[in-house]
């Protein structure tokens, strides 16, 4: 408890005037002489004990009624929730309204966004005129970053509208806390109204923060059944017209469903139909949608029918064509390589005796075939190409182990060569390299023996990733990734000496594969609101212009490490194909919008308890926000108790104050 005039107290010293009074207002008797005062004694003893009870009882009223009075002035303050309540001074207020997708959803008040709003000018109006406001949305755009007066943070209110922006409810806070910690306020304050969707309601992530109060305002939930198109994924390392492509396409729901239909529509015409089945209670389940490539520029969506939530009903994807991957063999020259690449079209294969650095972003792989050894500037070079996405291949000669290549990128030591026949006992089949080419998992599978090799040491002591595993724990190809680019390396040379390895089947999928996944994958579809770069096939000094149906934007474009990067400013407001040049983009709305379920009351609680839970109730937003800020009055108790004490002392002073004797 505290008190809102806490000068007053000092007038708690005025108790001392009812017990100065009480000690020299003594009753003077006089002496009377009476013949006989034996029957008289009883009565007299009597008489004093109950004068002095009163006089007590009076005094102990006096004082309770000057400490109510005087606490009364002083207004005590009971603080409401775990945090305390504001004190004197400037108020600077935070309000954060959720506006994204889900708030669309309908309830007793309408939809979730006006119940929103109306809850943000019950709390504006809980402050006073003189206080200076924030509005803040799921946007969090520049001109959100100032302050408003009550009036204009009113109309702000009214403006605001839905939004395809999704955020975590812990950055949003911690925007808020940034924000008010430069207002200079006396009282820091941040009010949340949002109908704390589970998929976004990270509270636990929060630190307690004693400077800022955190007011949580939970929208009554308006969970309802929903089904989504939550991701179309493909897999394969590279396309090309006349291809067979299979969309790996994952519904959600939050009920189940028979016979759902699920359309793939390419380039505006229906390609694949699939029904699926979601289990009672909701839930995932995947169906792959095969349909072959016959276009240079491929767009498309995949559709559910679903009501009343529609706008994750679709989902758009590119697909853009590969124009081959550009391989360079530096050795003396592998007959093995070159029968497996020579006139294929996908692969512009190439060959030189040495390592020209000045071409190396000519090609998008390059293999290493038995260099004994590299100078310090081809190394820095080869580990500078990696790191911005290219693949480099590294097959050892028996002579040379390429240490400084070793150590610069981070590679397994080739520790000793060894003649002892190994043979490899497993494979990784999650790996890239084997993704679609088993049909099925089997112990049948032939796998190469070595004949002479380099111990790898193993791979799990470094980034490193075992692709190919030998029956002595060692490994015989391995993956490591390195910035944005991946390292392989084998264990031996690839000739029909060391290994029989370039006899076997799986020789053309692991080579193949590596010289195919050495692309940039293109990135089938992005996330509306997220604000990370990705690349692009464009150039920046082009002055290319992102186009859809009636609306076009001029984009970030800036050149990165030999990448075109395109820096995403939230120009894209609606899902769909967007053309940028030759290139195609696809965007789709934040898939955690589609997850309806909403914390409980309890749950926010727990997840933030040094925050103020209000809820929609019998009492306004506004008087349970002014009792959490300001506490429970206790003034008007501490009157009436007054008031009782003066009344108990005026019955006291009026009544009797000896018992009339009985005469028989």
């Amino acid at each position: 408890m505290h008190f809102a005039n806490p000068a007053m107290l000092w007038a708690l010293l005025a108790l001392a005037v009812p017990v100065l009074v009480h000690l020299l207002n003594f009753r003077r008797y006089r002496k009377v002489y009476f013949s006989d005062v034996s029957r008289l004694e009883e009565i007299q003893q009597e008489s004093r004990r109950r004068t002095t009870v009163r006089q007590w009882l009076i005094l102990a009223m006096r004082l309770l009624a000057v400490a109510a009075l005087v606490l009364a002035f002083a207004r005590p303050v009971l603080p409401v929730g775990p945090q305390a309540a504001v004190t004197s001074g400037t108020t600077a207020v935070s309000i954060f309204v959720d506006n994204s997708y889900s708030m669309a959803s309908a309830t007793a008040e309408g939809d979730l966004l006006e119940a929103a709003k109306s809850r943000a000018r019950e709390v504006a109006a809980a402050y006073g005129p003189s206080d200076r406001f924030q509005l803040l949305t799921a946007e969090m755009s520049g001109a959100e970053m100032q302050w408003l007066s009550r009036d204009e943070v009113l109309d702000a209110i009214d403006a605001v509208a839905l939004s395809p922006v999704t955020r975590n409810l812990s950055s949003v806070v911690l925007r808020q806390r940034g924000f008010l910690a430069r207002s200079g306020a006396d009282n820091l304050e941040a009010n949340v109204i949002s109908d704390f969707q589970q998929s976004v309601s990270d509270l636990d992530r929060l630190q307690p923060d004693s400077t800022v109060r955190l007011s949580l305002v939970a929208l009554p939930s308006a969970e309802g059944a929903n089904i989504a198109v939550d991701t179309v994924v493909f897999d394969a390392p590279a396309y090309y017209a006349g291809a067979r492509v299979v969309a790996s396409v994952r519904i959600v729901g939050t009920t189940g469903v028979e016979s759902l239909p699920v359309r793939l529509y390419v380039n505006g015409h229906e390609r694949a139909l699939a029904t699926v089945d979601i289990p009672d209670g909701g839930g995932s389940v995947a169906v792959d949608m095969p349909f072959t490539l016959d276009a240079t520029s491929v767009e498309g969506y995949v559709e559910v029918v679903d009501h009343p939530v529609t706008f994750d009903d679709r989902y758009y994807f590119t697909l853009g064509l590969s124009r081959g991957a550009r391989l360079l063999v530096v050795g003396d020259g592998n007959a093995n390589l070159r029968r497996l690449f020579d006139g294929d079209s996908l692969v512009a294969y190439a060959t030189a005796s040495r390592l020209d650095i000045s071409t190396l972003s000519d090609h998008s792989a390059i293999l290493l075939d038995g260099l004994r050894s590299l100078s310090s500037g081809e190394a820095q070079a080869l580990r500078q190409w990696v790191d911005e996405g290219g693949t480099l291949v590294v097959v050892p000669s028996a002579a040379d182990r390429l240490a400084p290549l070793d150590e610069l990128l981070g590679l397994p030591r080739l520790e000793a060569w060894t003649d002892q026949p190994v043979r490899a006992s497993h494979i990784d089949y999650e790996s890239p390299l084997f993704r679609g080419v088993f049909a099925a998992r089997t112990d049948d599978l032939e796998l190469p023996t070595l004949h002479g090799r380099w111990r790898l040491a193993a791979a799990t002591a470094r980034a490193a990733r075992s692709v190919i595993g030998l029956a002595d724990g060692t490994d015989f190809l391995t993956a490591t990734p390195c910035g944005s680019g991946t390292v392989y390396l084998f264990a031996c040379p690839l000739d029909a000496a060391n290994t029989d390895f370039v006899g076997q089947a799986l020789f053309v999928p692991v080579l193949y594969n590596i010289a195919l996944h050495s692309q940039p994958v293109a990135v089938s579809a992005h996330r509306l609101g997220d604000e990370s770069p990705f690349a692009v096939d464009a150039d920046p000094a082009a002055g290319l212009m992102l186009t859809a149906d009636g609306f076009a934007a001029m984009p970030d474009l800036r050149r990165v490490g030999g990448r075109t990067l395109l820096f995403p400013h939230g120009e894209v407001r609606r899902a769909g194909v967007y053309a940028l040049g030759d290139t195609r983009l696809a965007f789709n709305y934040d898939r955690r919008e589609s997850d309806l379920r909403c914390l409980s009351a309890d749950e926010v609680s727990r997840l933030a308890p040094s925050a103020t839970l209000l809820t929609a109730g019998a009492r306004s937003v506004a008087d349970q926000l002014r009792q959490a800020r300001e506490g429970r009055q206790l003034w008007r108790g501490c009157l009436l108790l007054a008031l009782l004490a003066l009344l108990v002392e005026t019955l006291l002073l009026l009544a009797p104050s000896t018992r009339r004797p009985q005469h028989k």
